[in-house]
């Protein structure tokens, strides 16, 4: 079985990215950031997965991890993102989407994740 490791915050950004995609937007790379070569790397990633969410297929399943993982392992600032400061953005990014560091889910499954925290997402900013 083949498995992708994400942070919680990648997790986001690959929802932000794959909507800005089914929305047609002219470059849906840059919601990203980083450089060009970074971009590619995710953008490779990211459109493999929303393949298998769009065949339904169960792999590469996708884990909820903290630290380097699959993105960051690829990005020249690597060792900046492990301190106490990115741990904590992981687990608060983690609460929000309603996931648990360590598990893991398959392309449907993150899809369905995603739409339900966009969802609820919506509903709070009507309570505002």
């Amino acid at each position: 079985m083949d498995m992708i490791k994400l942070t919680p915050g990648h997790v986001l950004r690959f929802g932000m990215y794959s909507f800005a995609k089914s929305l047609d937007v002219s470059n849906p790379s840059y919601v990203m950031g980083f450089d060009s070569g970074m971009r590619a790397r995710q953008v490779e990633l990211y459109d493999g997965l929303i393949d298998s969410m769009q065949s339904g297929a169960e792999d590469p399943r996708v884990e909820i991890a903290t630290g380097l993982e699959d993105v960051c392992k690829q990005c020249p600032g690597k060792g900046n993102c492990s301190g106490d400061a990115c741990k904590t953005h992981d687990e608060t990014i983690a609460e929000m989407l309603g996931v648990t560091i360590g598990d893991s889910y398959s392309p449907t499954e993150l899809n369905s994740l995603l739409l339900s925290f966009y969802a609820r997402g919506h509903e709070a900013h009507r309570k505002v």
